[in-house]
């Protein structure tokens, strides 16, 4: 139940955990290894739940920039505000959890 919760309260493209997870055996070795991180994740309708573990998917990728450009021709097609704004909040996610190596503009 937690899970479908999690899931239908984001507001973003992106994937979290519910606050019970910090609780699980070995999620403090996931957080170590950096596969999920802090980040206030954005709520559909101000949800009083807030959950603040993010799966850091743009580490795990080689191919960033082609993730940039397809989130940024998705904003620019005319979505309804509802998924625009998913799209924007992941853009924004992707843009500050770059891995230091990683340069877009390569």
């Amino acid at each position: 139940m937690d899970a479908y919760h999690t899931e239908m309260s984001q507001n973003w493209l992106g994937g979290a955990c519910h606050k019970t997870c910090i609780s699980a055996p070995h999620f403090d070795q996931v957080q170590r290894w950096n596969d999920v991180i802090e980040y206030s994740i954005p709520m559909k309708n101000d949800d009083n739940d807030t959950i603040t573990w993010a799966l850091n998917w743009p580490r795990s990728t080689n191919r960033t920039w082609k993730l940039e450009e397809y989130f940024n021709n998705k904003i620019s097609s005319g979505l309804p505000d509802s998924v625009l704004k998913k799209y924007q909040f992941g853009l924004s996610f992707l843009e500050n959890n770059l891995p230091s190596h990683y340069d877009v503009r390569l």
